[in-house]
C-alpha cells in the first residue's frame, strides 16, 4: 500500500508495485527512485539531474513536490545543468568548472549569461549551438512504412532525407526509445518495411550488426549500461565502431592505425582526457558521452540514431554535440534524435515528430512549429485511448 501510495504521488499509479524495475525505461526508473526519495521523511535530499530523463509533464510533477517539501522545511541540493530549473528552483547557486569553485552568491541576482560564463569559461553566444544545416534536404536516406511492434509502437510512417537532423518528442513511456531500437536491429520489429538507400531488401533490420553495415549508428539512451565498456579504456570504446577499416586479415588489431583513428575522433569531439588508455568511466559524464559520439565519426555512417544525446550533459559538451550533429548534416548525413528537452529539438532540428501512445501523433516544420501545438500532440494518443475507453464502457 505504501508503495502505491509512493507511485500515485509521481503519476505512476498504473504501475504495479510487483513490476521489475529492469522491464522499465530509463526515465520510469528515474521517476520510481524520485518517488523513493520523496517517501522518506529526510531533512536533507539531494538531487543529481533528477530531471534528465524526464518529460516536461513529470519535470512538473517532480518541482510541485520539491516546492512542497521546501515549505515543509526540508534543505533540497539541486544538482542540474538545465539553467531554467535553476532559476525557478533555488534560493542559492553554486559554480563549479573542472572540479573548482568558480562562483556562488544569490540566485535572483544572476542570469543565465553569467552561469553559462562560469561553467564554460565562454559567453553565451559563443556557447551556442549551431542550428538546422547547410545541406538541401532532397535525396531521400531512410523510409519507414507500417513499422510496429507491439504494445509499444505501431504503424510508424516517416522519412529520413540527406542534410536532415529530425527530432522525435513525446512522454516518457510514447515509444521513442523503443522505435530507435528497433531501427537498428537491437529489438525486432512485429512488422513493416524500413528502406535505406543502397539496400535491396526493405525488411526490418533483425541485428545491430546488419544495420550498422548499411550505414547505420546508434548512440543509446543509457551510456553506462549500453552504450560504454566501463572499465575499458577510451581507445576500445571509440574503435568497436571502427573495427572493418584497422583490422588485418584474420582479425587482428592494426595497433598504430587504431591508436590514429582514435585520437582523431576524440578530438573532433574534444574529449577532455589524459590518454585514450585512460579509463572511460574515470570521465565525466559529459565526456562519456562524447566517447560514444566519437565511436562512430571516423567510419561510413549515413544515418545516425540517437536517443538523449545530452543528457546529464554540461553546457560546454552540448555545444560540441549540437556542432557535430550539424557538420553531419551539412556533409549530407541523416540525424534521428530523441530528446525529452523540447526546447532542444526546437533549436536543433529541422523537423519534429512527436509520438503519443506509440503513435506518430504529429509532425511540424521549423518554419511554422509552436511550442503548444507539439505538447498538445504528445498527449493526444492518450486522450484519445481514454476517451475510446470511456466509449467502451457505456451502454448501448
Amino acid at each position: 500500500l505504501k508503495a502505491r501510495v509512493a507511485l500515485r504521488r509521481v503519476g505512476l499509479d498504473f504501475l504495479s508495485p510487483g513490476t521489475l524495475t529492469g522491464e522499465l525505461g530509463v526515465g520510469t526508473q528515474q521517476m520510481i527512485e524520485i518517488a523513493g526519495a520523496l517517501d522518506r521523511n529526510c531533512e536533507l535530499l539531494i538531487l543529481d539531474e533528477p530531471t534528465a530523463a524526464l518529460s516536461l509533464n513529470e519535470t512538473e510533477v517532480l518541482f510541485k513536490w520539491l516546492k512542497r517539501l521546501k515549505e515543509q522545511g526540508v534543505c533540497i541540493v539541486y544538482v542540474s545543468h538545465r539553467l531554467d530549473e535553476i532559476l525557478e528552483l533555488t534560493d542559492r547557486i553554486v559554480i563549479l568548472r573542472d572540479g573548482k569553485l568558480v562562483q556562488s552568491g544569490m540566485t535572483k541576482d544572476h542570469s543565465t549569461d553569467e552561469m553559462v560564463h562560469w561553467m564554460t569559461g565562454e559567453d553565451l553566444q559563443s556557447a551556442g549551438p549551431s542550428v538546422g544545416c547547410d545541406a538541401e534536404c532532397t535525396k531521400p536516406l531512410m523510409r519507414v512504412r507500417g513499422f510496429t511492434r507491439q504494445p509499444k509502437f505501431h504503424d510508424v510512417d516517416f522519412d529520413l532525407s540527406s542534410g536532415e537532423v529530425v527530432g522525435i518528442a513525446g512522454l516518457v513511456g510514447s515509444g521513442r526509445t523503443e522505435l530507435l531500437r528497433s531501427l537498428y536491429g537491437a529489438d525486432q520489429a512485429d512488422c513493416g518495411t524500413v528502406w535505406c538507400r543502397d539496400r535491396q531488401s526493405t525488411q526490418p533490420f533483425r541485428t545491430p550488426r546488419a544495420a550498422a553495415q548499411q550505414g547505420l549508428a546508434m548512440v543509446t539512451e543509457n551510456r553506462k549500461t549500453e552504450g560504454l565498456l566501463m572499465n575499458h579504456p577510451i581507445r576500445p570504446n571509440v574503435s568497436l565502431g571502427q573495427m572493418g577499416k584497422l583490422s588485418w586479415i584474420g582479425g587482428l588489431i592494426r595497433r598504430r592505425k587504431e591508436a590514429k583513428v582514435v585520437e582523431t575522433s576524440i578530438r573532433k569531439m574534444a574529449v577532455r582526457h589524459e590518454s585514450i588508455e585512460q579509463d572511460v568511466q574515470t570521465l565525466s559524464g559529459g565526456n562519456q558521452q562524447k566517447v560514444v559520439i566519437a565511436r562512430w565519426l571516423g567510419g561510413d555512417r549515413r544515418i545516425y540514431l540517437v536517443d538523449e544525446p545530452t543528457r546529464g550533459v554540461d553546457v560546454g559538451s552540448r555545444k560540441k554535440i549540437y556542432e557535430v550533429f550539424s557538420e553531419l548534416a551539412n556533409a549530407g548525413k541523416g540525424v534521428l534524435m530523441v530528446s525529452s528537452d523540447l526546447d532542444e529539438l526546437l533549436e536543433v532540428c529541422d523537423r519534429i515528430l512527436v509520438m503519443s501512445a506509440g503513435t506518430i501523433a504529429g509532425e511540424f516544420h521549423r518554419s511554422s512549429w509552436c511550442r503548444e501545438a507539439i505538447m498538445e500532440a504528445c498527449f493526444s494518443g492518450y486522450r484519445k485511448s481514454s476517451n475510446q475507453a470511456e466509449l467502451s464502457t457505456k451502454p448501448g
